[in-house]
């Protein structure tokens, strides 16, 4: 593992949503413009048995909280670059089969 990484949980009995997201993840393989997952693990938190998925964490942050930031919004060459990334990460999504139903900045 890096020594900084995002860990989503969810109870065992309604982690369907993670599993998939982890078989997904897994299927895609590496590109720079997906979150890299880094495996899985089950802990007991409050004695309920809780699925966590390790995912890559993203230093910069969300794109949408970097336009809120930013007062006047991007410079034209932020927004090409990001747009470039984000069709990028798409194209690699569709050529594996799958179609990403839930983007947002």
């Amino acid at each position: 593992f890096p020594p900084l990484i995002a860990v989503k949980s969810s109870g065992v009995v309604c982690s369907a949503a993670l599993m998939n997201e982890r078989y997904v993840l897994d299927y895609l393989g590496d590109s720079s413009e997906i979150v890299r997952c880094f495996g899985e693990g089950k802990t007991v938190e409050n004695g309920e048995e809780v699925y966590n998925l390790f995912l890559e964490y993203a230093s910069g942050g969300n794109l949408a909280d970097r336009i809120k930031n930013s007062g006047e919004g991007l410079p034209e060459f932020e927004v090409r670059r990001f747009t470039r990334s984000i069709v990028k990460g798409l194209c690699h999504i569709h050529k594996n089969g799958f179609s990403h139903c839930d983007l947002k900045l």
